[in-house]
């Protein structure tokens, strides 16, 4: 039988229940506890995935293109899979099953339909500093959920007031010919940006992490 992939969770107590996610905000602080540090369990719900305690080297999950380890997969019924979520960053991240029923050669390869799998957008704690030159200056922005790497973080964009905040050079602040966005300084992950010329007052800021977003309002922000 095909396996089929309805929805994913993240609540399951091991005791054979429903499982259903809880009701959270995604853009709070906490988030919904899927951060993009991974090394978390998820439940894929769906049918036809084997009985429980089958061998799991018969399943395989991709995530994000890349087959997941098959120690980081367990079948818990014919309608749920435990899967470890790996370091990441992102929404719409593509996730499928595949039953090999052939006993291992491969021979009856039966695929799922696709899920999209998405972690907690980044959230911004404070900027400092909180006044900045209206000439320019540069800034680190602090928060969760900006990759637990440059890789994982993708693509990278900081705006304040609605302007690029671009990367730190030489001759802005000492730095290296061209310093990253994404800085770690030994278990804290930041941003840091030199933003243009901006006008005097409060400014929005938009924190851009592998297409998801997020904003302080110009009330929050610096």
């Amino acid at each position: 039988y095909t396996p089929l992939l309805e929805t994913y969770c993240y609540n399951y107590t091991g005791d054979g229940g429903d499982c259903v996610s809880p009701t959270c905000d995604r853009f709070s602080e906490d988030g919904c506890d899927l951060g993009t540090d991974g090394n978390y369990d998820v439940v894929l719900v769906g049918k036809n995935f084997g009985p429980a305690g089958a061998d799991s080297s018969m399943v395989s999950v991709f995530f994000d293109g890349t087959e997941v380890d098959s120690e980081d997969v367990t079948i818990i019924s014919h309608t749920k899979l435990l899967l470890a979520i790996p370091a990441g960053a992102g929404g719409r991240i593509p996730v499928f099953v595949e039953i090999d029923s052939s006993g291992g050669t491969r021979s009856e390869v039966y695929e799922s339909n696709r899920l999209s799998f998405a972690y907690d957008p980044p959230y911004i704690s404070y900027v400092s500093p909180n006044t900045p030159n209206a000439e320019g200056d540069t800034l680190s922005v602090h928060g969760s959920n900006f990759g637990a790497s440059e890789d994982d973080a993708g693509h990278i964009a900081v705006f304040i007031g609605g302007l690029r905040c671009e990367s730190v050079t030489a001759s802005d602040d000492d730095g290296s010919s061209s310093a990253s966005i994404w800085q770690k300084s030994g278990s804290t992950i930041y941003l840091w940006c030199k933003t243009q010329r901006l006008t005097v007052g409060d400014q929005a800021v938009t924190v851009s992490i592998a297409g998801q977003n997020t904003s302080w309002d110009s009330a929050d922000g610096v």
